[in-house]
């Protein structure tokens, strides 16, 4: 695991602000400016790992951290 990924899990209360209403497809996929059928045809998307937290579905890899980066979505 990378430093970044344990950093932001670290963090994992104040990154929850960032997504509405969660880290779910459809959350996501909105987040990402996607449909959930677009974003289920990304290459990475299979990669991704997820933990159960406060009742929603959190991914955590370094594509999603990437990606979401390059969409400005996280600093």
């Amino acid at each position: 695991m990378t430093t970044e990924v344990k950093e932001i899990m670290a963090n994992i209360d104040s990154l929850a602000l960032y997504l509405k209403p969660s880290w779910n497809q459809k959350g996501l996929a909105k987040a990402l400016g996607m449909s959930v059928t677009t974003l289920k045809k990304q290459e990475w998307y299979t990669e991704i790992p997820y933990i159960p937290t406060r009742g929603h579905r959190m991914w955590f890899s370094e594509d999603v951290i990437k990606t979401l980066k390059e969409y400005r979505i996280l600093d």
